[in-house]
């Protein structure tokens, strides 16, 4: 648990100190993207590809924020391929400005934007430094 705390605020740290460096992966909040503060959250069931992978993420946005700043929010991200299938267990932060994810054990990353209350767009950077670009939309909910 102690360590869990120490990773949280390493990544909010981050977060906020990648918030400018989101400006230059998606339009600012100002043009288009949904401030989260504004009623947006990243709770529920997200979709897109990458590469030639499927990509289905299950996301719960916390309603309090940490330290007036950022919202945390955890998830399953689910990549399939063909028969290959990978499950990650992520956590991160979302604020007026940025949605930055991350999954420990391999050190990937995730930073972006909320476009509109259904699309989530940004960059994945691999821990080889390797980045891949990815648009996600929300899957209504099922009844």
């Amino acid at each position: 648990m102690r360590l869990m705390r120490c990773l949280l605020m390493v990544f909010a740290v981050l977060l906020l100190a990648g918030s400018v460096q989101a400006e230059t992966l998606a339009t600012p909040a100002t043009n288009n993207a949904v401030a989260p503060g504004n009623g947006a959250s990243l709770t529920g069931v997200w979709e897109g590809t990458v590469l030639f992978a499927s990509v289905r993420a299950e996301l719960v946005q916390e309603p309090e924020m940490v330290n007036d700043q950022a919202y945390p929010f955890t998830g399953v991200v689910t990549m399939s391929s063909g028969s290959d299938k990978a499950v990650y267990h992520v956590f991160g932060f979302v604020n007026d400005e940025a949605v930055a994810g991350m999954h420990p054990p391999s050190g990937a990353q995730f930073m972006g934007s909320l476009f509109s209350p259904n699309e989530l767009r940004g960059t994945i950077t691999l821990k080889s430094g390797q980045q891949i670009t990815l648009t996600a939309t929300r899957k209504p909910a099922t009844p």
